[in-house]
C-alpha cells in the first residue's frame, strides 16, 4: 500500500474529477479496503477528502466543501441513530454495551 501522503497526491481537485476507489486501488497496487482505511486515516489526520458515488476528491471550492459536509453529517447522524437503536435493544436484553461483556 502506498503511503497516505502518496495516496493524497493522487486525489484530484473538484467533484467532476472524482476518482473511484477501484481506480485508486489499481494505481496504488492495493485492495479497495486498504484504500478506504487510508482515506479514513488521512481524514482523521485532518485532511479534507470529499467523496460521493463518483469517488474521492479534494473540494475545489466552498460550495463543494459545504455539500460534502452536509452529506457526511447526514450519513453520520443516520449511523448514530441506528447504533442507538441497537444499543437500546441490547440494553433491554440485559447486555452490557459499554464494557463489551454479556449478560
Amino acid at each position: 500500500m502506498t503511503a497516505g501522503s502518496e495516496l493524497y497526491d493522487l486525489l484530484p481537485t473538484g467533484r467532476g474529477n472524482a476518482i473511484s476507489m477501484q481506480k485508486l486501488a489499481d494505481l496504488t497496487g492495493s485492495r479497495p479496503r486498504q484504500v478506504r482505511q487510508a482515506i479514513f486515516n488521512l481524514r482523521t489526520d485532518g485532511l479534507i477528502i470529499a467523496g460521493d458515488s463518483n469517488g474521492y476528491y479534494i473540494p475545489a471550492d466552498d460550495q463543494e466543501l459545504i455539500s460534502y459536509y452536509k452529506t457526511a453529517k447526514a450519513r453520520g447522524l443516520a449511523t448514530l441513530a441506528s447504533i442507538q437503536s441497537a444499543r437500546k435493544a441490547l440494553q433491554q436484553a440485559g447486555i452490557d454495551t459499554e464494557g463489551g461483556g454479556s449478560r
